[in-house]
């Protein structure tokens, strides 16, 4: 009898680990979907994170979205998507213009004495344009008095009208970039307005103004104790104690019945 032996073989076979890789979109939040595409009739996309957490939506699609509300990233947050993907496969961010900011630089700023305000604005092409700010400074702190769209040229002009109040007005525009340090340029100028004169009535308790003028009265703890418009302050009903009166370029500190006028520092 012949036996016959076989042997098998048993080849090992390395094989080399595939990995993933990514696009990334770094922006902000607007409130926007985003639509990302996958190669025509190839689901090659691995996963999808939206600022470190699995997107569980479905991802073998040709175009799918990442809606606002499957990303639990807050309205004005920073929003990073990214996009884990097989080699030789490219995909697509469709609309990356919806959180990401175009950079603005705000340039030949300029008010006159009756409140006209003019500038110009560059911007790069790529993202979203936030809006100016056009910030005034009022009875002691910043109002937002006006907000205007950018427009959608490289370079564009802008010009917009304020209300003055007597002497010397302090005016910003902000909110320009997504970065706030970079989204500020302060400009003043003299009103056209004769300056504000105040008298001083120690027996009725008022100051009698020249002119018409808003005006704040806080008290030591910063506190709004008093408000108004108009031609003169009353207080009168004013417990002793001290106070902080704001009215057009002008600061009262007021102290029981002794008060000190001073310019109003920006």
């Amino acid at each position: 009898m012949i036996k016959t032996t076989a042997l098998i073989g048993l080849v090992l076979l390395w094989v080399a680990p595939i990995v993933a890789q990514s696009i990334v979109l770094d922006g902000t939040n607007f409130g926007q979907n985003i639509y990302i595409k996958s190669p025509w009739n190839t689901f090659c996309i691995d996963s999808v994170r939206v600022n470190g957490r699995f997107y569980t939506g479905n991802v073998n699609k040709s175009i799918f979205t990442i809606s606002p509300d499957s990303t639990r990233v807050n309205l004005g947050e920073r929003q990073v998507i990214e996009v884990f993907h097989s080699p030789h496969c490219a995909p697509q961010f469709l609309n990356s213009g919806a959180i990401l900011t175009s950079e603005t630089t705000v340039s030949n700023v300029q008010l006159d004495s009756n409140g006209r305000l003019s500038w110009t604005g560059s911007n790069d092409q790529t993202g979203r344009r936030l809006p100016f700010k056009v910030e005034h400074f009022l009875v002691g702190s910043w109002v937002t008095v006006q907000q205007i769209d950018q427009k959608w040229k490289t370079i564009n002009q802008y010009e917009t009208s304020i209300s003055l109040h007597a002497g010397n007005n302090y005016v910003k525009i902000s909110g320009f970039n997504a970065d706030a340090e970079q989204s500020e340029v302060k400009i003043w100028t003299t009103s056209s307005k004769p300056a504000l004169k105040i008298d001083y009535d120690p027996v009725k308790k008022i100051f009698q103004l020249n002119q018409s003028s808003p005006f704040v009265i806080l008290n030591n703890k910063g506190n709004e104790v008093q408000s108004g418009q108009g031609d003169r302050v009353d207080f009168s009903e004013l417990e002793p104690g001290e106070y902080w009166i704001f009215m057009a370029d002008q600061t009262i500190h007021l102290v029981e019945e002794n008060f000190a006028l001073d310019k109003n520092d920006d």
